[in-house]
């Protein structure tokens, strides 16, 4: 009886680290995805932006710019 005991608890740790392992991957793998993401909408916005403004300086237009979010970099600009 003593045996199967200790099998039943190997054969549950190892259920345990087959689902465990996955998951913990896929949760790195989201958690790395969501900040390549963040970095890029970033970059990307950061780069248009400096366009659009020295597009509109380069023209003497006036604009303004207002930016929804710090973390990501999204804004709304209107040249006028």
């Amino acid at each position: 009886m003593r045996l199967n005991r200790l099998s039943t608890n190997v054969d549950g740790m190892s259920r345990f680290r087959s689902i465990f392992i996955p998951a913990a991957i896929l949760v790195a793998g989201l958690v790395i995805l969501a900040v390549f993401y963040v970095g890029l909408s970033r970059h990307y916005n950061s780069q248009e932006l400096q366009a659009l403004i020295e597009g509109a300086t380069a023209n003497g237009q006036d604009y303004t710019v207002v930016i929804h979010n710090e973390l990501t970099g999204s804004y709304s600009f209107n040249a006028e």
